[in-house]
């Protein structure tokens, strides 16, 4: 039975990936991977905070609507608005524009996390426990989570509790 759970939660998992890389412009790398990045520029830390950004504020509204958890989706909303902040910063033109490029990529990554999440607790009875993948980016959004608010308050920005 566990060997029938561990070779469902790899094809699932990889079924994913596959549908993230087949998609150029969505990047699905473990974010535990991504943390390990220096950037070295300001360009580059932008970058950085964006790629970031997008994945918590998907991870974190995904876990908080399946959860019903308000404490969340506000969390969620200081990585949406760090990823924006970021993006603009980088391109520095066509605000509105920006803002639905933003909505864009955390609704393509939310549409890789729900159904993780829904399968995880269907077979763990949890959201994120018993999945390397949503234990590992949690903890990773948790870790980055003090770097984003740091970069709104920066930026004139004020931080959702």
């Amino acid at each position: 039975m566990i060997y029938i759970k561990i070779i469902l939660r790899i094809l699932l998992i990889s079924c994913f990936f596959g549908k993230a890389s087949s998609h150029d412009q969505i990047d699905f790398e473990p974010l535990q991977n991504i943390e390990k990045e220096k950037p070295n520029t300001s360009k580059t830390k932008l970058e950085y905070i964006f790629k970031f950004s997008l994945r918590c504020s998907a991870l974190t509204s995904t876990i908080g609507k399946n959860t019903n958890n308000d404490k969340l989706i506000l969390i969620s909303r200081n990585f949406n608005q760090s990823a924006y902040i970021s993006l603009l910063q980088i391109k520095k033109r066509n605000a509105e524009k920006l803002r639905q490029q933003v909505s864009e990529f955390i609704g393509a990554y939310i549409k890789i996390y729900d159904p993780i999440i829904k399968n995880n607790f269907s077979l763990n009875n949890a959201y994120i426990k018993g999945s390397a993948i949503l234990e590992g980016d949690f903890q990773a959004c948790k870790r980055f989570s003090p770097k984003t608010n740091n970069f709104l308050r920066q930026n004139g920005f004020q931080v959702l509790k």
